[in-house]
């Protein structure tokens, strides 16, 4: 098993001890995959504070490249216009983030918490809207896209926003929102001309 797997494993078991709500262990986790727990402790060197930071932006980033190869596989030979394609692709990533909404409200739930899981997911939030556009086929130059993704990523922000500060909003009304309001962003021709 190399690294980034090892990496991977402990992202996912954190953000289940979350789910469970069980204390996360490094040492019973170690015994749990075998795998030597100096190994956990190189890879995680910091605080527990920014371990916990690092863990969601693992995992955050793994549901992220399990989107954009599905997508390149699916929608390689479909007919779906741009539009549609983004919007699967989102509605993807929230069913995904839907499965783990406990460990997510959970973990910004402090102010404090939030802010930083905003800054560092925003960022994260828009390479995948990056790459996502140039895997649905955009061809716009970098600046453009920028812009682009600059605007999906405010969409999504938003709509994570209602996911994780709403209890009882559900996934469908989540895509419902996200169809709305991606149906009035591509309605700016000199931005979505796809």
């Amino acid at each position: 098993m190399n690294n980034f797997e090892i990496k991977y494993l402990i992202a996912d078991e954190y953000i289940n001890s979350v789910i469970r709500e069980k204390k996360f262990d490094i040492d019973l986790i170690s015994k749990k995959l075998k795998i030597d727990n100096s190994i956990i402790k190189t890879l995680f060197p910091y605080s527990e504070e920014i371990n916990k930071l690092e863990y969601l932006k693992l995992f955050n980033s793994k549901i992220d490249d399990e989107i954009l190869i599905f997508l390149n596989k699916e929608i390689r030979d479909e007919d779906a216009s741009y539009f549609e394609k983004i919007l699967e692709a989102f509605f993807i990533k929230f069913e995904n983030l839907d499965k783990y909404k406990k460990a997510l409200i959970f973990l910004s739930a402090k102010k404090r918490d939030k802010f930083l899981n905003f800054l560092i997911l925003n960022n994260q939030n828009h390479k995948f809207i990056l790459k996502l556009m140039k895997c649905c086929g955009d061809k716009d130059p970098y600046f453009k896209l920028n812009i682009k993704a600059t605007i999906l990523n405010s969409l999504y922000i938003k709509n994570l926003n209602e996911l994780l500060n709403r209890k009882e909003i559900t996934i469908d009304k989540i895509m419902s929102n996200l169809d709305q309001d991606l149906k009035k962003v591509f309605e700016l021709p000199f931005l979505f001309k796809n």
